[in-house]
């Protein structure tokens, strides 16, 4: 299928989803009105299509990947910055930090092209079917997937091998987390991959990406390590630079599901 009749196809997909569901719209309608709120921006309500249209080229993006050519991945990421972070070293387990921003499906296949294979977890689909579908999808590209709930103790094992494990850290599942400051509001975000990271010593490194055009940008930030006691004056740090990265461009940023608290129940 040509990439352009692709994409026409996915605004058609992304624009069926946004009438069918009401709710998720008013989702995201609040949480984009809290961000530009914060940022001392006047709400624009054409940034609520735009979410559901940088979801649905992401959904396409995965979809088309072993239609991919390895050259054309690589072509479609540049590094803006921070360069000079990107790298594995002998020995040590590297803990990639990213968002549900720009394209990050591809993304990882970007990674798994730049620094080779790594971990990562993903939600199990109720099918068995859709679930074996996109575990092996991503597995092609050098992707290694362990189930939610599942995944502490093989990510774990891989980082003390040495090896790379990629999470996004922008949405919690279930209740467990810890609140932080994220755009003048208390909001809950995931913390076991502190724990990861603490138990077998690995280099944090945060990277989030950005669509410009054709292009997607990323900007790698400088590594952290957690340390002992230090765990949410970490979580803070890493939800500031998330912060500052959604700011840049909140309509690619898609989540659909309540940040804040006091949201939960509106």
């Amino acid at each position: 299928m040509p990439r352009w009749l692709g994409l026409k196809i996915t605004a058609t997909v992304a624009l069926i989803f946004r009438w069918t569901h009401p709710k998720v719209v008013r989702i995201v309608e609040r949480n984009l009105e809290r961000i530009e709120k914060a940022m001392d921006r006047p709400y624009d309500p054409l940034m609520v299509p735009e979410v559901f249209q940088a979801f649905a080229r992401s959904v396409y993006e995965f979809v088309s990947l072993p239609h991919r050519s390895t050259t054309e991945i690589l072509a479609r990421y540049k590094v803006v910055r921070g360069g000079e972070y990107l790298h594995r070293r002998e020995g040590e387990g590297l803990l990639i930090l990213s968002a549900h921003l720009a394209g990050w499906e591809m993304g990882g296949a970007w990674l798994a092209q730049h620094l080779g294979p790594f971990h990562t977890v993903a939600l199990e689909h109720p099918s068995a079917r859709v679930t074996r579908y996109f575990t092996e999808r991503r597995a092609q590209r050098g992707i290694i997937v362990h189930p939610l709930g599942r995944s502490y103790r093989p990510l774990l094992e891989a980082l003390q091998r040495g090896e790379t494990v990629v999470l996004l850290c922008d949405r919690l599942f279930g209740s467990s987390g810890t609140e932080v400051e994220f755009f003048g509001h208390k909001a809950k975000f995931p913390d076991g991959y502190l724990r990861l990271a603490l138990e077998a010593r690995a280099r944090v490194l945060p990277i989030f990406a950005r669509r410009v055009g054709s292009l997607t940008e990323l900007r790698v930030e400088k590594p952290l390590r957690v340390e002992e006691g230090k765990e949410r004056e970490t979580l803070q740090t890493i939800v500031t630079l998330l912060e500052s990265h959604v700011a840049r461009n909140p309509e690619q940023w898609a989540r659909f599901t309540p940040l804040w608290e006091e949201e939960c129940d509106g």
